[in-house]
């Protein structure tokens, strides 16, 4: 936008003389007017992710004539990341994407000042000294727990933010101002659907449940697994193998007619077993096929050649060093895809593309550029809005598929009020700081209460507790410590105790009162105040949590995807008003 000619003329427009100034801003000074855009040029933004949003953000806040940005980010460029995230090329692969950005948006305006910083917007050196110094953030992150950071530092600071968001072809723009607006811990996110083990490991009817099997046995033969749970025995295997001096590959066959065999024909052999569905049907025992195997990640294999892919790609895996999945290592996911595939076949569920498996496994929406872009503009609009002081004017803004509707021309733009401060939350109001979670202080360890509670359920980054008797958790000193495996009512927290948690780098600070209940899992806890806040915060044109996915089980695995979609999650679902179209509200981004 702003810009008429070729790109190449814009890249060499590179003049500073005050004549040449004026002309270059000639149309943004028509567009916006003088004063509004007096104050789009001495700002000072902070761009929060150089991923699909960020990029484009970047270059429309420099043709804007925004002259003072500094961006931040921990990722480096990938391959895939080419196909969408314009300001990449070839060469630039494992480099830092704000580096890169930042290279190569400078010579889109000469005129402005672009830093980039390759690092966690979570560390110590971006804490409140470094946001205190811009009058506005805009976020373009891809993680939940990275923008509730972002989001508490601006509202202890008061700085506005933009928060933004895309998920295939829709998205959404958010603006967050405390006391004005409601911040992005005011409405609810949707929690991680959740599937019982017992389901994944014996009786699975979906391919997600297929993924979910897979990605945890890798973690166990290849990876850093969480427990000792060893889903296919196969300590024994190997010792059997290294007994009878068998190759990787020799392995990887015992393990193939072990999985996809053996067990499957013991567990039809199981008298007391009640099959809900059709019965599995095991495959035949391992046949190495005479003709070689190519792998078309768009193409469904047949289970002849899956197994010669995982028979392959496990002895390959066996020969490097152990490394936890990563969706963009190629071969992890032909072992994934492999394994999901095969168990698929067995329980009668639709195999699917290793492009399908890797994007439920990964827990991703094929990104789309023209989002990116109508999102990061928009976004851009909400920024000169506020720096105009036009806080009226702001707009809560979905993007979605064109509304097929004969009332109206089609529309892919859904603009609502921007919703005001939820009363109950305890990061925007500050006479609201009171937490309630129920639990079972018998069975929840300390260990469990830091890391799943404060850590991953509040997003606290380095939390501290202190008890009626003086401190329980200090991030700094327990990390590791023997205490953390002690369950609460021997460290002090018991029914009805009162903590004060604080964060220091969030400069966050609430009080909790713990409730207990008894659990067979410390997985059952409630957080009580918080569901409150959620049930009643104000929603732009209603906000639902989706339900979770659970059984009365022992082991719950969470996985981060709806069914067998091929989309990261998306925090909540909420629609401009009850007779328009509804969009999802997006809480994973483009990385």
């Amino acid at each position: 936008i702003f810009f008429r000619g070729t790109m190449s003329d814009l890249r060499v427009r590179n003049s500073t003389a005050p004549s040449d100034v004026a002309k270059r801003y000639a149309d943004n000074v028509r567009l916006l007017g003088a004063d509004s855009f007096a104050a789009v040029r001495k700002a000072k933004l902070l761009v929060v992710g150089a991923g699909g949003i960020g990029c484009e953000l970047l270059k429309i806040l420099v043709l804007t004539g925004f002259e003072d940005i500094e961006i931040i980010d921990l990722d480096t460029i990938d391959a895939s990341n080419l196909n969408r995230q314009f300001l990449f090329r070839k060469g630039d692969v494992g480099k830092s994407k704000a580096e890169v950005a930042q290279k190569a948006a400078q010579p889109f305006n000469p005129l402005a000042t672009i830093k980039a910083f390759h690092g966690n917007i979570k560390d110590h050196k971006f804490g409140a000294d470094f946001f205190a110094r811009f009058d506005l953030v805009i976020n373009a992150l891809d993680n939940l727990d990275a923008r509730k950071h972002v989001n508490r530092m601006c509202v202890k600071l008061e700085k506005p933010l933009v928060e933004s968001g895309t998920r295939g072809y829709s998205g959404q723009v958010q603006p967050i101002k405390k006391g004005v607006f409601e911040c992005f811990d005011c409405r609810p996110r949707q929690e991680a659907r959740q599937y019982a083990y017992c389901t994944i490991r014996s009786s699975p009817t979906r391919m997600v449940h297929c993924v979910a099997y897979a990605k945890v046995l890798y973690e166990h033969l290849f990876g850093m697994p969480d427990d000792d749970d060893d889903p296919v025995a196969f300590g024994d295997l190997r010792k059997a193998s290294d007994a009878a001096n068998e190759t990787a590959a020799q392995l990887g066959v015992r393990l193939y007619n072990k999985m996809h065999h053996t067990t499957i024909e013991d567990q039809l052999q199981l008298k007391d077993k009640t099959w809900t569905t059709k019965p599995p049907q095991p495959l035949p025992l391992y046949s190495e096929s005479a003709a070689e195997v190519t792998i078309d990640v768009r193409k469904v294999m047949k289970a002849e050649g899956q197994a010669n892919v995982f028979v392959d790609s496990f002895a390959k895996l066996m020969a490097r060093e152990k490394v936890s999945f990563d969706k963009d290592d190629d071969l992890a996911m032909h072992f994934i895809s492999a394994v999901s595939n095969l168990r698929a076949e067995i329980y009668h569920i639709p195999m699917e593309s290793e492009f399908n498996v890797k994007a439920i496994a990964g827990n991703i929406v094929p990104a789309i550029a023209t989002t990116n872009a109508i999102i990061s503009g928009t976004a851009v609009l909400e920024a000169i809005k506020i720096l105009e002081g036009r806080l009226k004017d702001c707009r809560m803004t979905f993007c979605g598929p064109v509304a097929k509707s004969f009332r109206r021309k089609p529309t892919i733009l859904y603009p609502s009020e921007a919703v005001g401060p939820n009363p109950k939350c305890y990061i925007c109001n500050s006479s609201m700081n009171q937490l309630e979670i129920k639990l079972d202080t018998n069975i929840t360890t300390l260990g469990y209460f830091v890391k799943e509670i404060l850590q991953n359920q509040l997003s606290l980054a380095e939390p501290c507790v202190d008890g009626p008797k003086g401190g329980i958790y200090d991030h700094e000193v327990h990390q590791g410590h023997a205490k953390l495996q002690k369950p609460l009512k021997d460290v002090g927290i018991t029914a009805e105790a009162c903590l004060t948690v604080m964060d220091t780098l969030q400069d966050l600070e609430f009080e909790v009162t713990i409730h207990h209940i008894n659990c067979s899992d410390p997985s059952e806890f409630v957080m009580a105040g918080d569901v409150d806040a959620k049930a009643s915060a104000p929603q732009s044109g209603g906000a639902p949590v989706a339900a979770q996915e659970s059984d009365d089980d022992d082991d719950v695995i969470e996985y981060h995807a709806k069914d067998v979609v091929r989309k990261r999650k998306a925090a909540d679902v909420a629609s401009p008003s009850a007779k328009r179209q509804k969009v999802e509200t997006v809480d994973i981004l483009d990385d």
